[in-house]
């Protein structure tokens, strides 16, 4: 055992003068002071005891083991090269990006995903290096990400110019284009091609939908009886709603129902938002006919609608499918800043149903609806109907159903209080989602003579409020959603999260960190020391 108490003591020596020049001189650190004391003193221990004596015997020892020392050497090196190699190996076959940012700074967006992950044919993504206000690294980034969600499918290239100059004109790159994407192999004639001006995920995953799609869907919205305006760029218009359509790579345009016998077969919705006029019978059963096939029907409507039976008509094409739109304003007692709680009929909502519309928002979204009706269920449904209904969002539990409406909106002097016997007790719901599969459909596909099947879905979204949608309450909080399947990548940042620590502290942390390589050492050294003493 004394043998070993010089190498404990050279050891622990060692790692008290690593901290002392790693730590800047801190000698003053207990940890540090502690290892340099015991680690000189087991060394004086040893010295005087056997070490002086056996200097001379260690050397002709040390001497005797070379060959046996540099043979195990090359064994251990041997198999540390293999290790790292197999390790390597695994690496590049389970790649797995690990992003510990608290915003997934550093991935595809889950919208992006779910687009990159789902495509059926090969998508090739093309930039040149060295354009004018264009980060190549940023570029290499971003496609090294998109490739990651789908290698199977996903090329990426980064080309430079000055050595491929030809394969600018190839893929007929001009002035601004940034990056070429193309959906489908080389030699598909039908491939579909796309060159945008942007190197972000946004543009890149836009691009991507609307090649997938083919071409673009197109939303209709209901004009002639006192609509809000697409064109309108007034706080009551809709003209920030027909952006938002744009940017999810949709179109949109007015449709008068009159003038029509059937809705367009290009339609992928219809919006209906807060009719001030009331609509001739023919226009109603158009809209209700188009969504009893398959279509999708979105109404929007407020519970103060003058002029006519506008709000009267929402409810008769709500009710066919089930959905009741009360004659009600939704209120809420909210908590002010230093004051008391007060009666509001402005809705902050936090509650969102299980539903593609829904699932990109969390309880951290607020939506804001101002006047807003109650839209409830049938109150018989039961699983496993063919009819599917869903509460898409509810205010909150201190809320409820006023339906004393010339109380609650007296000029003079508003008033509401909750009534048992005549008001629904929140939390209420305010959007109401109804779906239905259609039985299957054959269809005769042109090219091959197959017979192909499909299955139709009925979807009708009633709304209790429509105020969200105009330009002045758009750009609030969460009221602007992506279509489903979702594109409104929102840009993400590095959060800080900071721990001040001192320098005391700080140096603590650093020095402690030594102990576990030190005693790592400390026991291969030791086993070694014993296998040494046994075998003599």
């Amino acid at each position: 055992m004394k043998s070993f108490i010089g190498i404990l003591g050279s050891v622990i020596f060692a790692f008290g003068l690593m901290g002392f020049f790693f730590l800047g001189g801190a000698v003053s650190l207990p940890i540090v002071s502690l290892h340099l004391i015991l680690g000189f003193g087991l060394i004086l221990v040893w010295l005087f005891t056997s070490g002086i004596k056996n200097l001379g015997n260690a050397s002709g020892a040390m001497m005797g083991r070379t060959a046996r020392f540099g043979y195990s050497a090359t064994i251990y090196i041997a198999l540390f090269i293999g290790l790292l190699t197999a390790i390597n190996w695994l690496a590049q076959k389970k790649n797995h990006r690990f992003d510990l940012t608290q915003e997934g700074v550093y991935s595809l967006s889950g919208q992006s995903r779910g687009i990159i992950e789902n495509l059926k044919k090969p998508l090739k993504l093309v930039a040149f290096k060295g354009q004018e206000n264009v980060n190549d690294a940023q570029i290499k980034d971003l496609f090294d990400l998109y490739k990651y969600a789908n290698p199977s499918k996903v090329k990426a290239d980064l080309i430079d110019p000055r050595t491929k100059p030809a394969l600018v004109e190839t893929y007929e790159m001009k002035q601004g284009n940034v990056i070429y994407l193309q959906y489908g192999e080389d030699t598909d004639e039908k491939k579909s091609v796309s060159r945008i001006n942007e190197a972000s995920e946004q543009a890149v995953t836009n691009a991507v939908l609307k090649l997938t799609r083919g071409e673009s869907k197109k939303i209709y919205t209901v004009e002639g009886h006192g609509e809000p305006s697409l064109t309108d760029d007034g706080p009551q218009g809709l003209k920030a709603l027909a952006a938002a359509i744009k940017d999810e790579n949709l179109s949109i345009e007015g449709i008068f129902l009159g003038e029509k016998s059937a809705i367009p077969e290009d339609a992928a919705a219809v919006l209906l938002v807060s009719p001030k006029k009331s609509l001739p019978q023919q226009e109603k059963d158009l809209l209700i006919k188009y969504a009893e096939q398959g279509g999708r029907l979105l109404v929007f409507t407020d519970p103060i609608i003058s002029d006519s039976q506008g709000l009267g008509d929402v409810k008769e094409i709500a009710s066919k499918f089930g959905i009741t739109v009360s004659d009600d304003v939704v209120v809420d007692l909210v908590q002010r800043l230093f004051g008391p709680l007060a009666l509001g009929a402005e809705i902050v909502a936090r509650d969102y149903g299980a539903h593609p519309v829904t699932r990109n928002i969390t309880p951290e979204n607020i939506t804001v609806f101002n006047l807003a009706s109650s839209v409830t269920t049938p109150k018989d449904q039961k699983p496993g109907q063919e009819s599917n209904y869903v509460d898409l969002v509810k205010s909150g539990k201190n809320s409820w159903a006023e339906r004393d409406l010339a109380k609650l909106l007296n000029p003079e002097q508003p008033s509401a209080e909750f009534s048992e016997e005549l008001d629904l007790k929140g939390p209420v719901s305010l959007a109401v989602a109804y779906e239905k599969k259609l039985e299957s459909q054959e269809q005769q596909d042109k090219e091959n003579k197959d017979e192909a099947k499909f299955e139709k879905v009925s979807r009708v979204i009633v709304f209790g409020d429509s105020d969200f949608l105009l330009n002045q309450s758009l750009p609030a909080y969460a009221n602007r959603v992506g279509e489903e399947g979702g594109l409104d990548i929102r840009a993400r940042s590095i959060k800080a999260s900071v721990a001040p620590l001192t320098k005391e502290q700080l140096l603590g942390i650093l020095s402690s960190s030594l102990l576990i390589p030190e005693l790592v050492l400390l026991f291969g050294l030791f086993v070694w020391w014993r296998r040494r003493a046994v075998s003599r």
